[in-house]
């Protein structure tokens, strides 16, 4: 949360009229962050609508190769937000 705060506001690191887009799994792991400090869709929808307009919504997906004989692929809710000027 405190990342995505700093993309807007007075010293935003999205500049007005840019575009951000965040991925994610949405996949949360009690033993390192507490499930009150857990981010779905519409919570970081209610982050970013003061500063971002929301543009596109779409399911993607992200590979990685923990090891050289094992892919392991992940399904990611992306959307792109642009910042208000």
């Amino acid at each position: 949360k405190s990342c995505l705060g700093r993309m807007g506001g007075a010293r935003g690191l999205v500049r007005p009229g840019g575009l951000l887009v965040v991925a994610d799994a949405f996949r949360w792991n009690p033993e390192v962050t507490p499930r009150e400090l857990w981010l779905d869709p519409e919570g970081l929808a209610s982050l970013l609508r003061p500063d971002f307009e929301f543009l596109e919504e779409m399911e993607t997906y992200a590979a990685e190769r923990p090891e050289p004989a094992r892919t392991v692929v992940d399904a990611l809710h992306a959307s792109i937000w642009r910042r208000r000027a």
